[in-house]
C-alpha cells in the first residue's frame, strides 16, 4: 500500500508543493521504511525546497535570513540522510547505473 500511495508524493512534487510530499513521505516510510524510492523521493522533496526557497532567493550565504538558514540546515540535512539511506538499501543515482 505504501508503494501505491507513493503516487501521492509524485503529485505533491509535481504541483510544488514540496512541504506536503515530504510530509507524506514521512507518514509512508513509518510503514514501509526500507523503500529505497520512498526515500529517494523525500529527498528530491527536501532538495526542491532548498532550491525553491533558499537558492532561488539568496545570491550569497550571508544573505539569508537565520530562520530560514536554520530550516535550510534542517532541510539539507533530511536530504542527505534520505539519499544515503536509499543507498544503504541498494538505490544508486541513474549516471553511476550506466558505467
Amino acid at each position: 500500500l505504501a508503494t501505491m500511495a507513493a503516487y501521492l508524493i509524485e503529485h505533491h512534487l509535481s504541483t510544488g508543493d514540496y512541504q506536503k510530499a515530504t510530509v507524506v513521505a514521512d507518514v509512508l516510510l513509518r510503514h514501509y521504511p526500507n523503500s529505497a524510492y520512498l526515500l529517494t523521493k523525500k529527498g528530491t522533496a527536501y532538495y526542491r525546497l532548498l532550491q525553491t526557497e533558499v537558492v532561488s532567493k539568496y545570491k550569497r550565504m550571508d544573505d539569508i535570513p537565520p530562520a530560514v538558514r536554520e530550516r535550510a540546515d534542517v532541510w539539507y540535512r533530511e536530504n542527505v540522510f534520505a539519499f544515503e539511506r536509499a543507498e544503504a538499501l541498494g538505490w544508486r543515482p541513474a549516471e553511476e547505473t550506466s558505467k
